[in-house]
């Protein structure tokens, strides 16, 4: 199983530490990576970016800044 971890970040300097966690504990029992985008960042990019990657499953970091943005991304 392909996993990708996404995290949207509120501002390009932030970095998202639960990302990172989820990708440790992961790593050594399926293929996982994970990606940053942040909330100002067209979503349609982002999207068609997670597809790119052709994930099996996506795992987002969700926060009161970024659930609307996550939501209407997961959505898709």
């Amino acid at each position: 199983m392909k996993l990708l971890i996404v995290a949207l970040n509120s501002k390009y300097t932030h970095t998202s530490l639960s990302v990172r966690c989820v990708h440790g504990a992961v790593k050594d029992i399926c293929d996982s990576s994970f990606v940053e985008y942040t909330i100002n960042d067209n979503q349609e990019s982002v999207v068609a970016d997670i597809f790119a990657r052709k994930p099996d499953c996506i795992a987002f970091s969700c926060y009161i800044w970024n659930i609307e943005n996550v939501l209407k991304i997961a959505s898709v």
